[in-house]
């Protein structure tokens, strides 16, 4: 890629549409002054002063600020929020957002997923992030709930440029894309073999066929039956990313954290390396922004290792972003891009 290229699919994203198929959360921090810590007369403890209160997008619905933060023009979730505190919060930083909420539906008795993230100030040092505490829906979807998925998937990818599932399940979290949703998200692969899929999941990147998966290196290994190990070369990845796009009939994308993506077709692989940091760094979100920004160029016509290379810069970006969930603007990537190209120059198409 080059800086005209990298243009081109910026210019592009704002006439390109792309629906998420995941569980949408709230990401709630409270900031803690413990300076202020008073003593409650009824119990003896300890009560700890909120200061500050923010709200932002988390799982799902982060993949869908980091899309609208790129410039993709309409970004539509699929999915459920609950009637709750949370949920409405979430719809209207959504809303703000200018995110299209017609198939993210209000659920009568699923709870919003949230995450509270309580965050100590230190007087002296940074802030310091705490043990959090999970509010996650614990039963799992009915069949009717899983009908209407089914049904919303085929209505928005009969818009979308492209599709992304965002799977956030864990045991005993049962999330929106169950093992039915996972065959409907393949069957659609069968039948629009043009439709760009990315599927990222938490637990189960194995039982997603027929679309993109980006599974990090450990869980490509896993995937093609090689042995474990610490930080493989990246001759073994690229045979693993390889192996992985074969089985699974489209591209793989397999993230290496501070060194990098490699992009694969059942072909050829390709290690994109990354853009090396300093000073403080937070990883959190920069799964959910590689996803958004591979997604959306491959929306935008992008060839597999230049979204790969954008979710490289993406998630570099975010990873400088300290103490929230993040996101990165076209005028970051661009600035990224020129950075990345002086220490990378034999990445850069002429």
């Amino acid at each position: 890629m080059n800086r005209a290229d990298l243009d081109s699919i910026l210019a592009e994203l704002p006439r390109r549409s792309v629906a998420v198929l995941g569980d949408f959360c709230l990401d709630r921090y409270l900031v803690i002054d413990p300076k202020l810590t008073d003593i409650s007369l009824e119990t003896g403890l300890a009560a700890r002063q909120v200061t500050e209160v923010r709200a932002s997008p988390g799982g799902a619905a982060n993949v869908l600020a980091n899309l609208r933060a790129l410039g993709v023009g309409r970004v539509r979730p699929l999915g459920f929020i609950g009637l709750d505190g949370e949920g409405f919060e979430l719809a209207g930083c959504l809303e703000r957002m200018g995110v299209d909420l017609a198939l993210l539906r209000r659920h009568e008795t699923r709870r919003t997923p949230t995450y509270v993230k309580p965050v100590v100030l230190r007087p002296d040092a940074p802030a310091e992030e705490q043990g959090r505490l999970d509010l996650f829906p614990r039963q799992p979807l009915s069949r009717a709930d899983e009908d209407w998925l089914a049904s919303g998937l085929a209505a928005a990818a009969a818009e979308c440029d492209a599709l992304i599932v965002s799977d956030y399940t864990e045991p005993d979290k049962p999330g929106a894309v169950t093992p039915r949703l996972r065959e409907a998200v393949a069957e659609l692969g069968r039948q629009r073999p043009a439709l760009p899929i990315l599927a990222d999941s938490r637990l189960a990147i194995g039982a997603f066929r027929g679309c993109s998966i980006k599974p990090n290196e450990r869980e490509a290994l896993a995937l093609v039956g090689a042995a474990a190990v610490e930080h493989p070369g990246i001759p073994v990845v690229l045979n693993a990313a390889r192996q992985t796009a074969g089985r699974n009939g489209r591209p793989a994308f397999v993230t290496l954290g501070e060194r990098g993506m490699v992009v694969a077709t059942a072909s050829e692989a390709r290690h994109i390396p990354a853009f090396p940091l300093r000073g403080a760094i937070d990883t959190v979100g920069a799964g959910d922004s590689a996803a958004a920004a591979i997604a959306a160029a491959l929306a935008a016509g992008a060839a597999p290792a230049d979204a790969a290379l954008l979710g490289v810069l993406a998630s570099s970006i975010i990873c400088q972003q300290i103490g929230t969930t993040g996101t990165a603007s076209p005028e970051q990537v661009r600035a990224r891009f020129a950075d990345y190209a002086a220490i990378h120059p034999d990445m850069v198409r002429r």
